[in-house]
């Protein structure tokens, strides 16, 4: 789902968890002529990556309902296991800038951890899955 240069809101939430950084927020927009609300979140770890995610809302009338869950086994959507994705960290929601700030905040924090600049680029993302109009991306 292509969403840039589209007219919307989005409102977002970066927190201290127990466990790392919590992301919260809403996005609302016009895609292909409907409607969409989405409520989100994602969970990192102190290290900044991903360890869940969460979509919920709607699509036109079709609900959107998605838990996104990263181990060192790989990554899960709704439970199913999804192969080939093991060595990426990052969750992007394509949809919100607001995930960039994690891949962001671990790519600052990685550099500053061996002495390096704390400008090192974000690599282009892999689309994960694009199964109910939301994309999700992950990247390396």
């Amino acid at each position: 789902m292509e969403t840039a240069r589209r007219p919307g809101r989005d409102a977002a939430l970066l927190q201290p968890s127990d466990r790392g950084w919590l992301l919260r927020g809403a996005a609302a927009f016009d895609y292909d002529g409907g409607s969409v609300a989405v409520a989100y979140q994602v969970e990192v770890d102190a290290r900044w990556e991903t360890k869940r995610g969460i979509l919920s809302g709607f699509l036109g009338d079709k609900t959107i309902e998605h838990e996104i869950q990263h181990d060192d086994a790989g990554w899960r959507l709704n439970g199913a296991r999804v192969e080939g994705l093991e060595h990426l960290v990052d969750l992007d929601y394509g949809f919100t800038p607001a995930t960039n700030v994690l891949q962001l905040s671990r790519n600052r924090a990685e550099a500053q951890s061996i002495g390096g600049s704390s400008g090192r680029m974000v690599r282009s993302g892999q689309r994960v899955a694009d199964r109910v109009g939301t994309e999700i991306r992950a990247t390396q």
